[in-house]
């Protein structure tokens, strides 16, 4: 299931404007020399994974033409592995940043579109990394 709101279908908007407004979409300029433009469509547990695995799915392009979808997997695994570390479990506000910043990481790494047909699952040390980073 889907955590994104559902709206009416006949409101007279375009699919975009339909969600609450406009999406805002994010600019990301990645190290391979490509500008992303990312949006957040949802989050929903992740059907190839074990109960408690989060995917979050974003929309992203790179030439502002073809948009391609891709996501970002926190196994619960590890989730449990760093709510044992630190004593306490993450926020769902710190778990969108770690699939954003995941999701960059990507970019930064990736030198095709097609890398992103596979899920990104962050492992305990990219969390910690990224958790650092946002002072956590």
């Amino acid at each position: 299931m889907w955590t994104w709101r559902r709206t009416k279908a006949n409101s007279g908007k375009t699919a975009r404007e339909a969600r609450t407004g406009p999406l805002r979409w994010k600019n990301y300029s990645a190290q391979t020399g490509y500008v992303y433009q990312y949006v957040l469509r949802g989050s929903r547990p992740w059907a190839q994974g074990t109960s408690g695995d989060e995917e979050y799915v974003f929309h992203a392009t790179r030439d502002r033409k073809d948009v391609f979808a891709a996501s970002v997997v926190l196994t619960r695994e590890v989730m449990e592995e760093w709510s044992r570390a630190s004593g306490r479990e993450l926020l769902a506000a710190e778990r969108y940043a770690v699939a954003k910043l995941s999701l960059q990481a990507a970019f930064d790494e990736y030198e095709s579109e097609a890398r992103f047909r596979e899920a990104i699952v962050p492992g305990m040390g990219m969390i910690e990394q990224l958790l650092e980073r946002l002072g956590l």
